[in-house]
């Protein structure tokens, strides 16, 4: 079945922002080209990723050469 004969359950979400988040998911939807709903799924993914390393002991980092510059650390 090719991808847009796959139907996938959606839910609607009402969602309450401070305006200055508000404005940086706008800023981000149009600097990748994405709507908003993709710009929040994208970071849903990269949270889940960061959970789960975080789970195993581990952590995401933000690497430039071959040094950690940034680490992303989900407190439990």
């Amino acid at each position: 079945m090719n991808k847009s004969a796959q139907k996938t359950e959606r839910k609607r979400l009402n969602l309450d922002l401070p305006m200055s988040s508000y404005e940086q998911l706008l800023q981000l939807a149009k600097e990748t080209g994405k709507n908003i709903s993709e710009v929040l799924r994208i970071g849903l993914s990269i949270y889940l990723m960061a959970n789960e390393a975080n789970k195993n002991g581990q952590s995401l980092g933000i690497v430039q050469g071959d040094k950690v510059v940034k680490e992303i650390v989900i407190i439990s």
